[in-house]
């Protein structure tokens, strides 16, 4: 018996064999990059990140991640470069979003060649930075990663207790030459909570250490709230909060911002009713104070990029029902702020200058159930005319807005190369 060698049906052998090891080799390759992005995103965790997403598309390596431990967000970035670039080995451009309580606010995309030959000295920080693009637009990113579940994502356990000092004073003659002035130190412990749908709840006590300036000698709650912030296209942030703030007031309070051009401009909105409470402590007037006050401003802000400078001004309805106009000037010094305000309305003028400087330590414990921590800053303003009621308004709890000056792209970049040096 013979056999005949059919070429056409050894073809097709060959071909089914050459299909299956292709299938099979992408199988492994797709698995192979599961494996390493999950790595990825373990090996943030384990440093103290949260909200942190890896995945590979195509050439680029896509991660976003939420900072928890770290003062300084161009710090966290820093951090989060140096974990990730060993692992960086056939990818062509690096994508980091940075989120904040789950929502995304930057997105920076680095080639991965200038960025490795900065870290190597081969290259200089401004040759570097002129590959990379920054955008507060963070619509693209966010859709391509919706479908890869986060790792270490807060819950409900996650609790901070930020412990900052507030301080009241003021200066003058009180009946003896060296009775010039009179103040007051609180201790603020306050608790940070994330809740179900996006809300987040804080707490804060004032605690007494010194006090010769009024008769608010107890432990006193000084903000109860509860707080929603939206985040839409734009971007678009808006909050609306409701509770216990400052200044005495019970009621709730909403804002929004609009950016243009990547953060360099915005305009905003705020609006609130509150009516009086004395769980804040004792007031000096109570009559002034037992009544409901709307409040309504509108608000825009320039920032003078080549020097973190913010030119804003606010007009409408402040909270002892004057009518006026507000204008601010604050600069940005590392992780500090200091800056000087003028204002007049209906019930007069006034102006001084405001800080809120950075606490130690820049590194805070990793994220865990509850973390006791210092707060991020400590505030303290000066007025010229001390004790008026002129364009007063409360705290609300509220950390969103001010933190956007912190996720500003030509912020966040100088900032870096302190802290991402070859």
């Amino acid at each position: 018996m013979t056999h005949s060698f059919d070429v056409a049906s050894f073809c097709r052998v060959v071909k089914l064999w050459i299909s299956a090891g292709i299938i099979m080799l992408s199988m492994y390759n797709y698995a192979l990059a599961q494996t390493e992005d999950r790595f990825i995103a373990t090996t943030l965790s384990s440093h103290g990140f949260v909200n942190v997403s890896v995945v590979q598309s195509g050439n680029t390596l896509m991660i976003a991640y939420e900072n928890r431990r770290y003062r300084s967000e161009a710090r966290g970035l820093a951090e989060v470069i140096r974990l990730v670039m060993p692992f960086v080995t056939k990818q062509d451009t690096i994508s980091f979003m940075v989120r904040h309580l789950g929502k995304p606010l930057l997105v920076t995309h680095m080639p991965a060649q200038p960025l490795r030959s900065y870290l190597n000295g081969d290259l200089s920080a401004q040759q570097w930075m002129s590959t990379s693009i920054w955008t507060m637009d963070t619509e693209a990113t966010s859709a391509r990663l919706s479908n890869f579940k986060p790792v270490a994502r807060p819950t409900l356990r996650s609790i901070d207790i930020p412990i900052g000092l507030g301080v009241r004073y003021v200066f003058g003659n009180f009946g003896t030459l060296d009775d010039n002035y009179r103040v007051a130190l609180d201790l603020e412990p306050e608790v940070r909570l994330d809740l179900p749908l996006g809300f987040n709840a804080v707490a804060r006590m004032s605690v007494p250490l010194h006090n010769n300036l009024d008769d608010n000698n107890h432990i006193r709650p000084s903000l109860i709230a509860l707080a929603k912030p939206l985040y839409f296209k734009g971007p678009t942030v808006a909050s609306i909060q409701a509770g216990i703030f400052s200044m005495n007031r019970l009621g709730v309070h909403a804002k929004v911002r609009r950016y243009f051009f990547e953060g360099t401009f915005s305009m905003g909105f705020d609006a609130g009713y509150t009516d009086y409470t004395d769980i804040n402590g004792h007031v000096q007037v109570p009559t002034m104070e037992k009544h409901t006050f709307t409040t309504a401003l509108l608000s825009a802000n320039w920032r003078y990029r080549p020097y973190d400078l913010d030119f804003g001004v606010s007009y409408g309805q402040f909270l002892y029902q004057d009518n006026g106009v507000r204008v601010d000037i604050n600069r940005s010094v590392g992780d500090s702020r200091i800056g000087f305000f003028a204002m007049e309305t209906d019930l007069g003028r006034n102006l001084g200058f405001q800080f809120a400087f950075s606490i130690p330590p820049r590194r805070y414990a990793k994220p865990i159930p509850i973390r006791v921590r210092p707060s991020e800053y400590m505030n303290l303003s000066y007025r010229f005319a001390a004790g008026d009621r002129v364009g007063r308004m409360y705290d609300t709890g509220n950390h969103y807005f001010g933190l956007m000056d912190m996720y500003d792209p030509s912020h966040v970049k100088r900032e870096l190369l302190r802290y991402l040096k070859p």
